[in-house]
């Protein structure tokens, strides 16, 4: 028995995501806080529709967290939590989640987060 383990075969290629397309699509309306973490958001983020600001920020707060900007355990977000950073109306967050199928749920909290294997969807869907 020789030859390669056919397991071999699942191990990812490549990142889950385009790091160039997503900072071209994320850094007209979000820039990270280099000190904080925190998200800067642009003039030209008020002029979006509410669905891409929610989009937007949960791929912010991905990016934050694979730059180590920000710890993993502050990803995942609670629909008040993203109404108040977006300003996007809490019923408008709600249906924005449920209507994608790229944000998901964490776990029993209710708190949602765009996992990494999606950002790449959310990302084609909001450029």
């Amino acid at each position: 028995m020789g030859g390669k383990d056919p397991l071999q075969d699942l191990y990812a290629d490549e990142e889950p995501y385009d790091k160039q397309n997503l900072s071209q699509v994320l850094e007209p309306y979000i820039n990270i806080d280099p000190d904080s973490g925190e998200p800067v958001f642009s003039l030209e983020f008020e002029s979006l529709e509410a669905e891409e600001k929610v989009i937007l920020f949960l791929v912010y707060k991905r990016v934050a967290a694979d730059l180590e900007e920000i710890s993993g355990d502050k990803v995942p977000q609670s629909v008040v939590a993203i109404s108040e950073e977006t300003n996007v109306d809490e019923g408008e967050v709600d249906e924005t989640i449920f209507t994608y199928n790229f944000i998901v749920e964490e776990d029993s909290s209710q708190d949602v987060l765009i996992p990494k294997h999606r950002v790449a969807p959310a990302i084609d869907y909001v450029s």
